[in-house]
């Protein structure tokens, strides 16, 4: 009877490691990079997510000013704004409601060859940030916009 048990454990084992491996497998294949406000809404439960990317975008405006918009849902008041300045040009960049000319909410300045980011808080609804070069010379970086659950779950 004990030769049977050492094989009955040794098989249980194996099974306990198989389906921890591939629960990590899981982990580390999901892309949550990929969730978008298309499948997350105030409609669905979001309470198991504690952040997610609201933009991520290239600027190359050849006019030296461009807007990305992101949407902020109710329950996910936070967001960060990075912006990568790659140009030899400062930036000016603006947050808006609404519309690219809606209303100014923040503001803040991107030195060239640099990056520059806020942290605020916003309320639901869809909103912009604007870029603007000086002298309107052509754009080159990058926009990404997180928003969260709360000012902890932010990444600097």
């Amino acid at each position: 009877m004990k030769f049977n048990e050492k094989y009955l454990y040794i098989f249980m084992f194996s099974v306990i490691l198989l389906q921890s491996t591939i629960a990590i497998i899981n982990i580390f294949t999901t892309d949550y990079a990929s969730i978008n406000d298309s499948q997350i809404n105030d409609d669905n439960d979001v309470s198991n997510f504690v952040s997610h990317l609201a933009a991520d975008s290239d600027v190359d405006d050849e006019q030296g000013n461009e807007s990305i918009s992101f949407y902020m849902e109710s329950k996910m008041p936070y967001a960060r704004i990075w912006i990568k300045n790659d140009s030899y040009h400062d930036y000016n960049v603006t947050v808006s409601k609404g519309t690219p000319n809606g209303t100014e909410l923040y503001s803040f300045y991107t030195p060239s060859r640099s990056f520059g980011s806020i942290i605020k808080t916003f309320t639901k609804g869809t909103y912009f940030v604007n870029i603007t070069s000086e002298s309107g010379y052509p754009l080159k970086g990058r926009v990404i916009v997180r928003v969260a659950t709360d000012i902890g779950s932010l990444p600097n």
